[in-house]
């Protein structure tokens, strides 16, 4: 029994709940509309004295029902409900000034769509429509132009048109923050697709690069093994110290996806300006680099420099991993209004197609994102050909 009883009392519980909660906008109009009407007309068929009028009880009830039943649309369609409820009274007394006029089906539906149209109405114009079917009402019917009934009726109009201007002001209010936040999300997820897609670029370049130096340098130590361990040795501590240094890069862009301090962007980063570790790696997995700087070098902004940086280091592991070249041009020249970045190789001139990774479009990424002009392709004389233009200015 006792699980029995634990059993109805939280059946009772959920129905207190399920009754509790907020019904939708639209039954509560439709209950508004209808617990008025009912009032109304209870209102309209009592007999009892009342100085605003003495009417039949019909033409009170008919009155009634046309001011009440309009509520239950009052929310998707404010200015049509307000005119139909704010019209009827004026009519009817002007055709009968003695005509009755109710608390529940008259005065109370008039405050309702004041109040709703000072919250919803667009334009907000529209709130006049039941101030002008007061000031109607009090020409028409003489009961209601005594001093008391004026300023009782101009004060609960005016305080019913000021609570919904209160209401209308936070809903706007609330509706920008709304729209502040979407926006905020939106840029934020924006702002990750990017680095995601810069953290993807950067290994790429990093492990790419290195890599396709361990593979060559290890391709060359092979049958030095047994022929010339000291030559050998050389190669393996040039492996050694490029497997190390593509380690350390990579725990660094690790950190940036884990980390979210402002320390990690106290590491160095690539510049144009240190070219010759770079070069060096490259002459150590057997490629002759040769490097040549014209005009005159000034710094560049910090992420131009590391984009001029990268596609040095991306035209160079194209070289070594498709080109099959045995030597490389690298020509760095700084004019008024941009830097040029050319890398020219003697291989077989057939590099990797844009569509299979992100070599040469990431180097197309980089180059547009600064506004500049990208050529990359075989060369007329043999070898492969990559120049950008950079923008500076």
């Amino acid at each position: 029994m006792p699980s029995a009883r634990r059993s109805v009392t939280v059946k009772g519980v959920q129905a207190v709940l399920a009754f509790s909660r907020p019904r939708p906008p639209a039954l509560q109009d439709l209950a508004l509309a209808l617990g008025l009407f009912a009032a109304g007309q209870a209102e309209a068929w009592t007999p009892f004295h009342t100085s605003l009028g003495g009417g039949s009880n019909a033409a009170a009830a008919a009155t009634g029902a046309a001011l009440t039943l309009p509520l239950a649309a009052r929310r998707p369609a404010p200015v049509p409900v307000a005119l139909a409820i704010a019209l009827p009274v004026p009519i009817v007394a002007m055709f009968d000034p003695d005509v009755r006029l109710l608390f529940f089906g008259g005065l109370l539906p008039l405050l309702v769509v004041t109040y709703t149209l000072a919250s919803r109405a667009r334009p907000l114009v529209a709130t006049a429509i039941p101030f002008a079917a007061l000031l109607a009402i009090e020409l028409e019917v003489a009961p209601f132009r005594k001093t008391g009934e004026i300023v009782f009726d101009w004060l609960w109009f005016t305080v019913a048109a000021g609570l919904g201007f209160v209401v209308r002001a936070r809903s706007q209010r609330a509706e920008r923050s709304e729209s502040r936040v979407v926006e905020l999300e939106a840029e934020r997820e924006a702002v990750l697709r990017e680095e995601r897609a810069r953290i993807a670029r950067e290994l790429h370049d990093v492990i790419a690069h290195s890599m396709s130096v361990i593979v060559v340098q290890a391709g060359a130590a092979e049958p030095l093994v047994a022929e010339s361990p000291a030559h050998a040795q050389e190669a393996l501590r040039s492996i050694r110290s490029t497997a190390s240094d593509a380690l350390g890069e990579m725990r660094r862009l690790l950190g940036i996806l884990r980390e979210q301090g402002d320390e990690l962007s106290l590491a160095p980063q690539p510049s144009v300006a240190a070219l010759e570790p770079l070069l060096a790696q490259a002459r150590g997995g057997g490629l002759d680099v040769r490097l040549r700087v014209e005009g005159e070098p000034r710094p560049l902004a910090p992420g131009l420099d590391v984009a001029a940086y990268r596609i040095v280091q991306e035209a160079l592991t194209n070289t070594r991993k498709h080109g099959r070249a045995s030597s490389a041009d690298v020509a760095l020249r700084y004019t008024p209004a941009a830097v040029e970045i050319e890398v020219l190789d003697d291989g077989a001139g057939g590099h990797a197609s844009e569509n299979g990774g992100h070599g040469i479009v990431g180097m197309r990424e980089r180059v547009g994102l600064y506004g500049g002009t990208l050529e990359v392709g075989p060369r007329p004389a043999g070898g492969f050909g990559v120049r950008a233009v950079l923008p500076t200015s």
